[in-house]
Parts: structure tokens; sequence; C-alpha cells
């Protein structure tokens, strides 16, 4: 049997089946909450969502490599199909589980927290996806390989929990964070627009988190009718933060925690905790890789959140 998985940039998004006569793809788990089940199911299936596209097979131990970047689902799958590359997975094999990696599924906005914990830990080289914790999520129960994660919506690993994924009594608080305004380092907007003039970078406010603190955020603040049409949607939160770091963006509504790492915004405005639902950043094991609980535990010390500009789980601000 092969496997391949057919992804957004480095994430497996669909399993493509190619034992069979024909190739099939993976369907969406049924799940426990009509509304996440129905968001699932645009992630996998929504063509706009769809802006980058790898495949690499389970038994590579190298970096994915890119075969076609369509702006369309079904472009790629299209192009898939052409290629015969399905074909060429046939009868290929896998990892043993000796020596199958520690798969690490992380909020696109804690990657260089769990990065910089890995590089010190005794963990073998983890494979780390990053991604918005809904994206991530429907990759896992897709049926994508994973062990750890950490997800920044606690709705999100509900899912999880009520499909059965999470082993018993792994499920913690690592950090909580708050949103900022930010504008690029150059710019002479001060603190006082409100909201914030020209074009503003957000999250999609469907399926990201941060999109939906967001549209919190501008509900709560009466700011809806002068932003429409202002808005500059992305895919996750570092995709907001390099929009305006770019200058694509005049002002960008990100975490606290990815604007304290660059050097190319700077902070205009703390947005109030009270305009949105606290923001929590969880992590839980989803398997018996014995990685997976050592990489959790240090993750789980306050101050490595912390310095990244995180609040720490316990409510100190940083």
């Amino acid at each position: 049997m092969g496997l391949w998985f057919c992804s957004l940039s480095d994430y497996p998004i669909f399993l493509v089946d190619s034992s069979g006569s024909e190739p099939r793809f993976s369907g969406v788990r049924s799940g426990a909450n009509p509304a996440i089940r129905a968001i699932r199911h645009d992630l996998l299936f929504n063509a706009s969502a769809m802006i980058s596209f790898r495949i690499s097979h389970l038994a590579s131990s190298g970096t994915p490599r890119t075969v076609v970047r369509p702006r369309r689902s079904n472009e790629c799958l299209r192009m898939l199909l052409a290629s015969g590359l399905i074909t060429m997975a046939m009868g290929c094999g896998g990892e043993t589980e000796g020596t199958r990696p520690l798969w690490v599924h992380v909020a696109a906005s804690t990657r260089p927290v769990v990065e910089k914990v890995a590089e010190r830990s005794n963990t073998d080289r983890p494979r780390i996806s990053a991604a918005a914790s809904s994206m991530l999520v429907t990759q896992i129960l897709a049926g994508a390989p994973a062990d750890l994660v950490v997800l920044a919506d606690e709705r999100w690993m509900d899912e999880l929990e009520a499909e059965g994924m999470i082993l018993d009594g792994s499920r913690v608080l690592l950090a909580r964070n708050r949103l900022v305004v930010v504008v690029p380092t150059d710019s002479s907007t001060g603190s006082k627009a409100d909201p914030p003039i020209g074009r503003i970078a957000v999250a999609e406010p469907r399926s990201v988190p941060l999109g939906r603190y967001t549209d919190e955020v501008i509900d709560h603040l009466g700011w809806r009718s002068e932003v429409d049409g202002r808005l500059l949607v992305a895919g996750d939160a570092r995709a907001v933060l390099a929009l305006v770091e770019r200058g694509d963006a005049d002002a960008g509504i990100v975490y606290a925690s990815d604007a304290s790492g660059s050097e190319r915004v700077r902070v205009v405005r703390r947005i109030p905790e009270e305009a949105h639902r606290p923001i929590r950043y969880e992590g839980a094991i989803l398997s018996d890789h014995p990685q997976a609980e050592s990489l959790l535990d240090l993750l789980q010390e306050h101050e490595v959140f912390f310095q990244a500009g995180f609040m720490a789980s316990e409510g100190v601000e940083p």
C-alpha cells in the first residue's frame, strides 16, 4: 500500500491511498461538534484555502519536495493524478516503530518556542508542523501522524478529546497570550488611531483562532463598519505578522508574543483582554511515543513561554 500526503506547506492535509485500482481520499471524521465538523470539511475541500501544495511519502526521512503550487485544490489533485506520482508510491515501506520520528503539531505562534525547547531536549529531531490550530486538528483527524500537539484554542483541543485522540491526563495548560496592534517599524502611525488606519492584516476569522479572537475585538470595540473593505486576511498568525513586516499592510492585529519576537514591527496599542475570550495554549499527548511526555514536560516550564513574550499560565504578565 502506498500513502501520500497532499499538503498545505509542509503539513499533511489529504491522505491518498493508492493501494486499490482507484486512489481514495480520506474523509472527515464525524466529530462531536457540527460547527467544528463544517469547518474541518471546508479546510479540507475549500479551494480558496489551498495556496501551496507539497507531497511527501510516509517512508521518506527528508524534507518534503515541492511538486506543484496551484491555487485551487482540484488543480492540485488533477496534477497529482496526471503525473503518476500516486502510482509511484505503491509498494513503498514505512518506518518501524523503533525508528519513527516524534511528530509534533503546534499552533503557528508557538513554533519558535517549541523549536527552541526541542533543541535543548533529548528528543531526536522531532518533525514539527506549524499551522493554524484548526488546520492541525483537521490534518490529525484525517490521519496525519501525531504524537504531541500544542494548540491556541481550547475548542479545537476539545474536539481532539471528543474523538478520543488525547491520552488520559496529558492535557495541560501551557501559557496565555494577548492581542496587540502593530505597524511597520518605520511607520509614522501613532497609538491614537482607533481603529488603525489603512490596510489592516488579520487572520481568517472562521477557522483560525487568532482570526476568531480578532473578530470578537472588532465587534467589541465597534470597529466593524470602519474596517470593512480594509482587511487583509491571512491563513495563520505568523502570516499576519509577515504582512505587516513586509509593509503589505499598514497595521495588523497579532499575538503579543509574535510582536515581541520581531524587529520589523512596533506595538502601538494593546487590546483590552475583556474584548475577546481568554487566549489559552494547551498541550496534549496523542500517542505512546517515548519522547512525547519528556518534551511536554519541558514545555511546561513557564519561563520558556514567558521569555518568548507569552503570559505565563498562572497569569503573570510578561
